[in-house]
């Protein structure tokens, strides 16, 4: 993942030419290693969080920061944080509600593929934390 993560998150840069000279990007990830759907699913999930905040956070001229972080946890949980110190959403409080597709997406991957949870906060930018577990897919694997 420590490869994956930051080659991904580059490339999703790459692509926001106009907003990459303003934004700067912090990656920290883990030398951590999760099933190949796993890995999948915190790309979707990376790409989709990413891309929004360089579509939304920096209007204009604004200049800030983009951060991605994966990391384990002694438990063997695994914490994904993508974030941005951006605009924020002012009035955004229901996950259920955004009406984006794209963040349905996110919230349908957390559910249902990594069986994990997912917090969000909107002051001072917006902060998506995502705790999963690697031992669904495990579990799948084994079992086949």
């Amino acid at each position: 993942m420590e490869e994956y993560i930051p080659e991904l998150t580059q490339a999703i840069f790459d692509s926001y030419q106009n907003t990459v000279q303003r934004v700067h990007l912090i990656i920290d990830v883990a030398p951590v290693s999760l099933l190949i759907d796993t890995a999948l699913s915190c790309g979707l999930i990376v790409s989709e969080l990413v891309s929004n905040s360089l579509e939304h956070a920096f209007p204009g001229d604004r200049s800030g920061v983009v951060s991605v972080s994966l990391v384990q946890s002694e438990d063997g949980t695994y914490r994904l944080t993508v974030a941005d110190d951006g605009i924020g959403v002012p009035g955004y409080s229901d996950l259920h509600r955004s009406g984006t597709i794209g963040i349905a997406s996110v919230n349908g991957i957390v559910e249902q593929q990594l069986r994990g949870r997912l917090e969000f906060s909107v002051d001072g930018g917006v902060h998506w934390w995502i705790t999963f577990s690697d031992d669904v897919y495990r579990e799948r694997v084994r079992d086949s």
